[in-house]
């Protein structure tokens, strides 16, 4: 009866609250403060049990005669005094049951806090240093699930849908970045104290099933971009592409699984980028078309930023320097003030306008040569892109310089002008 009471407490001792997550669950932070709770109340259960006299006296008796379960008996009761040092109440679930209650959206103030406190139990309980401890005590994904509605978020308005996968990729880079930072203070504060321990362990071990749901969402965030992108074109009438799109989308809409079980819609997944990757191709066609329309550099850089797109509309760059050149050469000598403005600030308004009108497009083409189109770049046109950029921006250096050391230069007559005049006039009778 004694060893099935021993045997018993050992079961207790070897308690982990980290075999759920072993075992493939997901517990959140409410299962791990639960768990700690009732261990803590049978920890002190059995504490009460070898403290009674009856087994005190035992365990004397067992000490004078020498015998071999002793040290067992001994070993035991100080086993029991350890786990129970290690479950002491931690105040931990006032914080973390804010952030399990608050809306989605707001919980980025509450991230900060709760790595806080990780960190503060990280270096002031021994016990709790474990990447394990930091797995469980990670609330999100349940609340995300539910944020999302997830049965629905497939048949939701692709606007409203997007929209909540943003704030969602947004809260876990915010996770993301705020654990780094405290990865950092604990590095820090270890190289000046022999504890804690880093956190030296790979982000992998905290973040796996973390990082497999944020691919998940980012995978829903691409297909909904998608949607909405071409969504967009409905005004548009091109062969029945968009209506045999629009029919592909249904189909994805209609489907009854959970789009966030990582066990499922990668198949459907990966089939609707293949058939976005054909419409894509047909696209260009069509848009090189309705190139040979634009009025005007604006509308040009509406074009769609998809690679095949991309791939398809390069040759039409050429054109686009073309046009700029010839924006460049309209606006030299355009001088327009702003009505009911002084000269001088009417002027000065006038250069920072046409300033405006340069450098929007400049700074589109810098962004077309650099990340999209800069394998068919041709130097020579660029260049001369670039050196009436740089030939207007410099007159309008010199225009600014001029006008404002002209005022500069009248200031004086003009200040001394109005000091001479009086202050009241009377009319003559």
């Amino acid at each position: 009866m004694v060893i099935s009471w021993t045997h018993m407490i050992h079961k207790v001792l070897r308690a982990d609250s980290a075999d759920l997550i072993v075992t493939g669950l997901n517990p959140g932070p409410k299962a791990e403060l639960d768990f700690w709770k009732m261990f803590h109340n049978v920890l002190n259960l059995c504490n009460s049990q070898l403290q009674n006299p009856c087994v005190q006296k035992m365990m004397r008796i067992l000490e004078i005669i020498d015998s071999s379960y002793f040290p067992s008996f001994k070993a035991l009761t100080k086993a029991v005094f350890d786990a129970l040092q290690e479950a002491r109440p931690i105040d931990l679930r006032s914080l973390l049951s804010q952030v399990e209650e608050n809306e989605f959206p707001s919980i980025y103030t509450l991230i900060p806090p709760v790595f806080h406190l990780i960190f503060l139990v990280w270096t002031h309980c021994s016990f709790y240093r474990s990447p394990a401890r930091i797995v469980a005590l990670q609330p999100l994904h349940s609340q995300a699930t539910s944020y999302l509605s997830a049965e629905e978020l497939l048949r939701a308005e692709t606007e409203n849908g997007l929209e909540k996968l943003e704030t969602v990729v947004g809260v876990f880079r915010c996770v993301r970045e705020t654990f780094k930072a405290y990865r950092q203070k604990v590095a820090a504060l270890a190289s000046h104290y022999s504890a804690p321990k880093c956190w030296d362990f790979p982000s992998a071990l905290v973040f796996s099933r973390f990082d497999d749901f944020l691919a998940r969402v980012l995978q829903l965030k691409a297909l909904f971009s998608t949607m909405l992108e071409f969504q967009r074109l409905e005004k548009l009438v091109f062969g029945g592409l968009r209506g045999r799109f629009l029919q592909f989308c249904k189909n994805i809409r209609d489907q009854e699984y959970n789009p966030l079980d990582l066990t499922d819609f990668e198949k459907d997944f990966s089939s609707f980028q293949e058939r976005v990757g054909d419409f894509d191709r047909r696209l260009p066609c069509i848009l090189c078309l309705a190139f040979q329309d634009c009025s005007g550099l604006e509308s040009v850089f509406k074009v769609s930023s998809s690679d095949i797109i991309k791939e398809t509309f390069i040759p039409n760059f050429s054109k686009d320097l073309v046009q700029f050149i010839i924006s460049l050469q309209k606006i030299r000598n355009n001088l327009h003030l702003s009505k009911n403005m002084p000269t001088m600030t009417g002027c000065l308004k006038w250069a920072k306008m046409l300033r405006d009108r340069i450098h929007i497009p400049w700074n589109k083409f810098q962004f077309m040569m650099v990340h999209l189109y800069y394998r068919s770049i041709e130097g020579a046109e660029m260049e001369l892109v670039y050196q009436k950029y740089r030939e207007m921006s410099s007159h309008l250096d010199e225009y600014e310089k001029q006008v404002y050391l002209s005022w500069c230069g009248s200031i004086n007559q003009a200040c001394q002008m109005n000091l001479d005049q009086p202050l009241i006039k009377r009319e003559p009778k």
